[in-house]
């Protein structure tokens, strides 16, 4: 037993002493020998790819809402002109800790420093991985790092294990969108001639986004004036009462709005008003 800790202590020491004659950072070295772990609890992972040729984009999200839940959200979007599909749910917390322990596990806290690959494939999407945590840090790298070996397996089995949680969870309601259609792959800010049109687009936890375009030949002004009402009940926003602020839209052009929601939106039938311009909407 005390030679094989002495032999340990080598390995350390020798590790520690490369990291000097190469110039190799020491928190590197140590956390590849299972010296540096993250204690604090893990409150969010992100996954986001994007960039090939369609434009389109990929997510995955864990985020930690309580002690005793915890939210996993998937965004897809085929091409740049599509709005992303969003899907929720509400699963227990303890995925988090179970996501903690494969990053600890597999030493994940000194891949942010790892190189630039040298080989780049500019139409191919990337992917970033995000970790954050309790105690403010967060920890990030991307698919076009050289990562070490295992490594892709080890993030497929976080992407496996947050769909074995789903499984088991409860798919919360999401927000109704209509298909895109062929003029809006080309140009996704499609407008309607003649016409002034408000539409929801992006809808996740508490945030909904509203697009206004305007199709007629004159610049128009819009106040940030929001409200929003289930069935005629008014909902509470958490930006409802800015109406400072003004927009000026020019013709064939639109504008985008965020409207903070105070909670979460249950399922139903719902009117937004964006300063007396109005479309309705469905969360199911």
């Amino acid at each position: 037993m005390f030679k094989q800790q002495r032999f340990i202590l080598r390995v350390l020491l020798c590790a520690v002493g490369l990291t000097s004659i190469f110039g190799l950072d020491k928190a590197w070295a140590m956390s590849w020998l299972g010296g540096e772990k993250i204690d604090a609890p893990l409150v969010k992972v992100s996954f986001c790819s994007g960039g090939d040729m369609l434009g389109s984009s990929h997510g995955l999200f864990v985020t930690a809402v309580d002690k005793e839940y915890a939210l996993i959200t998937y965004e897809d979007a085929e091409h740049h002109a599509q709005a992303p599909v969003v899907k929720e749910y509400r699963v227990s917390a303890v995925v988090l800790d179970d996501v903690k322990a494969i990053f600890n596990e597999n030493g994940m806290v000194s891949w942010e420093k790892c190189p630039r690959s040298e080989m780049q494939a500019l139409d191919e999407a990337t992917t970033g991985y995000s970790f954050s945590f309790a105690d403010k840090r967060r920890v990030g790298f991307n698919s076009t790092q050289d990562l070490p070996e295992g490594a892709y397996a080890a993030l497929r089995k976080i992407r496996e294990l947050a769909q074995a949680y789903c499984k088991k969870g409860e798919l919360l309601p999401g927000l109704i969108t209509n298909p895109v259609s062929p003029a809006e792959m080309n140009n996704p800010r499609e407008v309607i001639l003649g016409k002034i049109t408000l539409n929801t687009y992006y809808y996740r936890e508490t945030n909904l986004y509203a697009r206004l375009s305007n199709g007629t030949d004159s610049v128009i002004k819009v106040k940030d004036n929001y409200a929003l009402l289930k069935e005629g009940e008014p909902i509470k926003l958490l930006n409802d009462s800015i109406g400072q602020g003004e927009r000026y839209i020019h013709p064939k052009y639109s504008e985008e709005f965020y409207i903070k929601l105070a909670k979460r939106l249950e399922a139903g039938n719902y009117t937004l008003n964006i300063d007396g311009y109005t479309t309705n909407f469905s969360i199911k």
